[in-house]
């Protein structure tokens, strides 16, 4: 675990599974995070906006591209079991 991560950053994160809590770890210290910065984002669902290619780059800190951080800006619950969907739909 890394040094750079108070306790409240600790405390948030702890519950994630082993690839999340690995990413946030890595944003955390990329970025230098406060505690309101973390939450922001684990609100957005960074985490599961972003390609699992980007992820991974993060991750294991490969270098990353700017495409790779542009997020989908739509997320669509499909409660009503539509196999297809349209603006109808929507």
């Amino acid at each position: 675990m890394s040094d750079k991560l108070s306790w409240s950053h600790y405390c948030e994160i702890i519950w994630f599974d082993e690839d999340k809590l690995f990413y946030y770890i890595k944003v955390i210290e990329q970025y230098n995070l406060s505690i309101r910065e973390l939450k922001n984002k684990m609100k957005n669902k960074e985490y599961e906006r972003l390609p699992k290619d980007t992820k991974n780059n993060l991750i294991i800190s490969n270098e990353s591209k700017i495409k790779d951080y542009i997020k989908n800006p739509i997320i669509i619950k499909n409660s009503s079991n539509y196999e297809d969907m349209s603006e109808k739909n929507l």
